[in-house]
């Protein structure tokens, strides 16, 4: 707590403090699982080549405790038939749950697909089941209030002010971005006889606050899976800018950010070039855009307190708030290899993904921060002139340069700028770059005034009274430096050596 020296006037009244507490809420989990019969345009399922799953939240109601939420949890699954043609199917699936929190608290909701599966249950049905796990932060507004007891209508309190660094954030106003993306292939690719599977994989690797908005930048992987007339499978990748701004009121420069950056309602249809063939392709795509700026503020609190008629008797309560500590941006490199196949296999990746999760967050021994997670591929290979499907997890581990005293609370998020998958010999190499960004907010501890009690029956002479504001000094100190007797400055304060100079301010009494 900031020390200060302005003694204010107060009128026997409670005093409120508003202070910021992020505390890690409840987690929700929810199991999904549903079956969908194939259309009958798609032939008899032969496999499930892989799948991936992601949620579009539809609605987030808060009132009175309690938080409500509706989503869908969407699989795209890429199907081999029994005539080996590749089909891709989205499967819708809706949620809803509820989740109780603080009624004073605001609170904030993460939500996270675990043990997501997709499997046949026979040629022409599906089953697909997943977990939705749903985690709450609270951003708990403590109200902490002087509670001044007395009966005298003419007793007047004089309130020693200090002001606690607690946290303020600023919501930013969830934009909906429509984007079309137009694809010309050039001579190396043949025309398009159909178009399989479209994807659009947001990565962001910058987010800086600006005056009331916050800009958001990084990447858009774009991959889109077609066949030839003859039926051949080819995969078109590309990356484009993401770069756009939220409106976010209250923002200044120098805070602490993150964002959420969501794809829906993909659709690539594919068009005639100059030349009247069919080999370009017309992307269009939504975006959903939020972000949360962080600052720290000062609330304003009673580190001690004084009555010019009465003695009194303060009780004091250790009371935490949550800061903003640090931001943090970090780009690093993966790469694992495992054996494929043989020396002689022809072996193309006709298509790949991967994205990236966090699994754990600690710090280790010196304070630094370790994120630990996992890097996911799903490779469609064409092996000896089959395909085949590969679905692998990689952990991985990053330790930051970002130390701290304190424990840290992570709002942290992680994407994949650029991915690879390549054969050497008999070895298939798996590679991405992971963003990492976000902030971090510490706690830190503050003793503050909670009650005052009044001695309505033990009055002072004011003429012979003055006040003193320590500033690390011993008693003898200062009982030197205002000519007085150390024994008389601590009955004048009613306590002993050691409560005494951990005052803020003390009364020093007249020497006559």
């Amino acid at each position: 707590m900031k020390r200060g020296i302005d003694m204010e006037d107060m009128s026997i009244s409670k005093r409120n403090t508003l202070i910021t507490q992020i505390k890690n809420g409840e987690t929700e989990r929810i199991d999904k699982g549903t079956e969908y019969d194939v259309p009958d345009y798609i032939g008899d399922i032969s496999k499930v080549l892989f799948y991936n799953s992601s949620l579009n939240i539809t609605n987030e109601y808060k009132n009175d405790g309690l938080c409500k939420f509706e989503g869908d949890v969407v699989f795209s699954v890429m199907l081999q038939s029994e005539d080996e043609s590749i089909n891709c199917v989205n499967i819708v699936n809706g949620f809803s749950g509820e989740i109780g929190f603080e009624s004073s608290a605001d609170v904030k909701l993460d939500y996270v697909i675990e043990n997501d599966s997709v499997k046949a249950v026979n040629k022409r049905k599906l089953s697909c089941k997943c977990t939705v796990a749903v985690h709450s932060a609270l951003n708990n507004i403590v109200n902490s209030e002087i509670d001044v007891k007395n009966n005298s209508e003419d007793a007047s309190l004089q309130v020693l002010s200090g002001d606690i660094k607690t946290l303020k954030e600023h919501f930013g106003v969830e934009d909906e971005i429509e984007c079309r993306y137009n694809i010309e292939l050039d001579s190396n690719y043949p025309e398009i006889g159909r178009i399989i599977f479209c994807d659009v994989k947001p990565c962001v690797t910058d987010i800086r606050a600006g005056v009331d908005s916050v800009n958001i930048r990084g990447v858009n992987n774009i991959t889109v899976l077609f066949s030839d007339v003859n039926g051949e499978i080819y995969s078109y990748r590309k990356k484009d800018e993401l770069n756009e701004t939220v409106n976010c009121i209250g923002c200044a420069s120098d805070m602490g950010c993150r964002c959420n950056v969501h794809v829906k309602e993909i659709d690539a249809i594919s068009q005639t070039n100059s030349f009247g063939e069919e080999k370009n392709i017309e992307l269009v795509y939504k975006s959903q855009i939020s972000a949360v700026a962080a600052e720290n503020i000062y609330a304003n609190a009673c580190s001690d307190a004084f009555s010019p008629k009465y003695d009194i008797s303060i009780e004091k309560a250790n009371i935490n708030s949550s800061v903003y500590s640090d931001m943090l941006f970090g780009n690093f490199t993966f790469s694992q290899s495992k054996p494929y196949g043989g020396e002689n296999a022809e072996c193309e990746a006709v298509y790949y993904d991967s994205k990236a999760k966090i699994t754990s967050f600690g710090q280790n021994d010196n304070k630094k921060v370790i994120i630990e997670g996992l890097a996911i591929f799903n490779v469609l290979l064409k092996s000896n002139g089959r395909i085949e499907a590969q679905r692998e997890e990689f952990p991985f581990k990053y330790e930051t340069n970002i130390e701290s005293d304190k424990e840290l609370e992570p709002f942290v998020s992680v994407g994949v700028i650029s991915e690879n998958v390549r054969f050497d010999n008999d070895k298939i190499s798996y590679e991405a770059e992971i963003s990492i960004n976000g902030y971090f907010t510490e706690t830190e501890n503050h003793e503050i005034v909670t009650t005052v009690n009044f001695n309505e029956e033990k009055t002072r002479n004011n003429d012979y009274l003055t006040l003193y504001y320590p500033d690390g000094e011993s008693l003898w100190d200062i009982a030197k430096a205002n000519g007085v007797a150390s024994e008389k400055i601590l009955i004048a304060n009613d306590c002993d050596e050691k409560t005494l100079i951990e005052r803020n301010v003390i009364i020093i009494p007249s020497n006559f």
